[in-house]
C-alpha cells in the first residue's frame, strides 16, 4: 500500500499582507470606537460637574440678592420695641443693587448691598454675618458683594468690602436683566437702561445667566451649536457649555 504526504506549504507574502491589513483596520475600528466611548463619558461627566458648579455659584448669588436692601431694626431705649431706620439714614445709605453693562456683548457686573445684623454681643454671629469671600462683618459695616467674570482665568469673582475671590470656575460669561416695576407697570431692562433712566431704587428682580465651558474635548462638527447667555446661536467647538438662568427677586423690594 502506498501512502502520499501531502508537501507543507506556508503562507504566500500577499496572504500575510492582507491578513495583517484587516488586522490593522480592526484595531483602528476598535481604538475610534474606545476613544468616543472615553470622549462622551467625560462629556457627561464633566457637564454633571459644570451644573453642580453653576447651582452653587447661583446659591451664592441668591443669598446676596434677596438680601438686598435688607437694614437692621433699630432698639429705642425708652420704648424698648425696634423699628427700621428712616430712609436716607447712614445705615440705608448707598444703592441695594448697581449693575453695569458689558460692551460688545461681553460680561455684565452686579453689585448688591445690605446692612448686616447688629448684635448687641459681638461674640454672637450669624451663619450669614459672612461676605461672599467669608471675611467676617462687623456690626458697623455693610455687606457689600460685586459679581463678575475674570476673563484671563474664566472665573466668576466676587468682590467684597475686605477683597475679592474666584467663586468657580470654568465661566465664560455673565449676563444680568433688571425688573423694573413703576407706575404699576414691569418692564426687563438691561443696566444701561436702568442706568439712564435713574431707576436703581425700582429694581424688584434680577434674572442672572452664566455660561460655563467645559474643559475636555470631542469630536464635533460646525452643525453642533448651543444658545449662549444672550439667546445668541453659537459654535460649541468640541466644548460642553452649561447654560443657566434663574431669577431671584428681592426680598425687601
Amino acid at each position: 500500500m502506498v501512502t502520499y504526504h501531502a508537501k507543507a506549504r506556508g503562507l504566500a507574502l500577499l496572504e500575510v499582507l492582507v491578513a495583517m491589513a484587516i488586522a490593522l483596520m480592526v484595531m483602528y475600528a476598535a481604538l475610534g470606537t474606545l476613544l468616543i466611548s472615553r470622549g462622551a463619558t467625560a462629556q457627561v461627566q464633566e457637564l454633571a460637574q459644570l451644573q453642580q458648579q453653576a447651582s452653587y455659584a447661583m446659591h451664592l448669588i441668591g443669598l446676596q440678592i434677596r438680601q438686598a436692601g435688607a437694614v437692621d431694626p433699630v432698639r429705642d431705649e425708652d420704648s424698648g420695641l425696634y423699628a427700621f431706620p428712616a430712609p436716607g439714614t447712614d445705615v440705608d445709605a448707598g444703592p441695594k443693587v448697581f449693575g453695569t453693562e458689558g460692551r460688545d456683548g461681553a460680561s455684565d457686573t452686579v453689585t448688591l448691598s445690605f446692612a448686616p445684623v447688629r448684635w448687641p454681643n459681638p461674640a454672637a454671629r450669624a451663619a450669614w454675618q459672612y461676605d461672599c469671600i467669608g471675611a467676617r462683618v462687623e456690626n458697623d459695616e455693610r455687606v457689600q458683594a460685586r459679581f463678575a467674570i475674570d476673563t484671563r482665568r474664566s472665573s466668576l469673582v466676587c468682590r467684597s468690602l475686605r477683597g475679592s475671590q474666584p467663586v468657580i470656575g470654568q465661566v465664560v460669561d455673565l449676563q444680568v436683566r433688571y425688573r423694573v416695576v413703576t407706575a404699576g407697570v414691569t418692564r426687563e431692562l438691561d443696566a444701561n437702561q436702568v442706568e439712564a433712566a435713574a431707576l436703581w431704587p425700582s429694581v424688584m428682580a434680577l434674572e442672572v445667566c452664566l455660561d460655563l465651558k467645559g474643559e475636555e474635548r470631542a469630536p464635533d462638527s460646525a452643525a453642533l451649536r448651543y444658545r449662549d447667555c444672550s439667546d445668541r446661536e453659537r459654535p460649541r467647538d468640541g466644548r460642553v457649555h452649561q447654560v443657566i438662568r434663574h431669577l431671584f427677586h428681592l426680598r425687601n423690594a
